[in-house]
């Protein structure tokens, strides 16, 4: 098992972005001391989803010469909304930079203000998977370090040799962030992992699972082991009480955010009214150590997944809770959680 974190870079807008920049890199400078795998980081343009950071390679770069070891990335880059041959070189530029520890996710969607200000138009969902094989098609190709010509649909490219010439087969540290069974199908095509959201139900995300494995049996060149990353938002402290307390805040905005935005079903036989309630509708870990490995524990019973992807970070939420909530998981949760699985 490995654990990564993963940040959607939040924060109000005119909140300094070099105040939030900072922040989360004295918790990945951390992550990395407390033996974490990796840190990924969400692109977000002009404020969506609250996010501050357009270009997590930029941020990656930024965090590789400050951090020894932990592998840094995005979830994901919306590759849909930038030229392949942009990404592809810059990926590997990354990546050399970097001594090799570039871990990235890599999306087809993006939000409809993005597409806007990028000046991509707001595709149909079968147009917009089709432009993104075209441009994994052209990243693999850029890869290899041979001239090549890739005449598609939505892309007309000729290209020399390009360099940075990576010196090792990215494919195996790329990954797709999929929220359909067909985004899924193509990780599993590829060799590449699968990142899954916590935004969707456990059997959607068993679906996304089955198509990724039906993906990698049909897979056309040799590939490495699976990687599922499973996404939980995590906070842990000392007790359930003070996890719970510390918690509120950033519960409270949640909230506030779900009633604007996703309705309570008519359908639903019982609404939460707890805090704790509330929390386990979002499949939220919020506890003491051992409440902490209970849940995570039942949550690889009902989820077959190679990586443990942590959201360490909400709203309302002091940066020095964070950071408690880092360190206590690493020294009193993961190891509980390695010795369970590997029995």
């Amino acid at each position: 098992m490995e654990y990564a974190l993963t940040y959607h870079v939040e924060g109000p807008s005119d909140r300094s972005s070099s105040d939030i920049f900072h922040e989360i890199g004295r918790q990945v400078s951390l992550a990395d001391q407390l033996g974490y795998d990796a840190a990924w980081f969400a692109e977000h343009h002009g404020h969506a989803h609250l996010g501050h950071m357009p270009h997590p390679l930029l941020f990656a770069l930024y965090l590789a010469a400050r951090t020894e070891r932990i592998k840094l990335g995005a979830a994901v880059v919306c590759v849909n909304l930038h030229h392949p041959i942009l990404v592809a070189e810059q990926i590997a530029t990354v990546d050399a930079l970097t001594g090799g520890r570039l871990s990235l996710g890599v999306g087809s969607g993006s939000t409809a203000p993005e597409l806007a200000l990028y000046g991509a138009p707001d595709m149909s969902p079968g147009v917009r998977r089709a432009r993104f094989g075209e441009i994994l098609d052209i990243l693999e190709a850029a890869w290899t370090g041979q001239p090549f010509h890739h005449r598609g649909e939505h892309f007309d490219i000729k290209a020399p040799a390009l360099l940075p010439r990576p010196e090792r087969d990215l494919r195996d540290d790329l990954w797709i962030g999929a929220n359909s069974p067909d985004s899924a199908e193509v990780a599993g095509q590829r060799g590449y992992g699968l990142q899954l959201s916590n935004l969707r139900t456990i059997p959607e995300l068993r679906a996304l699972i089955a198509a990724y494995r039906e993906g990698r049996a049909a897979a056309t060149r040799d590939i490495a082991d699976e990687r599922i990353a499973a996404s939980a938002p995590c906070y842990v402290a000392a007790t359930d009480e003070q996890a719970l307390a510390d918690f509120q805040p950033a519960l409270d905005d949640l909230l506030r955010e779900n009633r604007r935005t996703r309705p309570v079903p008519t359908d639903a036989t019982k609404v939460p009214s707890t805090p704790r309630e509330h929390l386990t509708s979002l499949r939220f870990t919020v506890g003491s150590p051992a409440r902490c490995v209970d849940d995570l524990l039942a949550l690889r019973e009902q989820l077959d997944f190679t990586t443990l992807n942590l959201r360490p970070r909400w709203g309302g939420q002091p940066p020095q809770q964070v950071e408690s909530s880092i360190e206590l998981f690493a020294r009193a949760v993961r190891p509980e959680l390695d010795r369970a699985w590997a029995r």
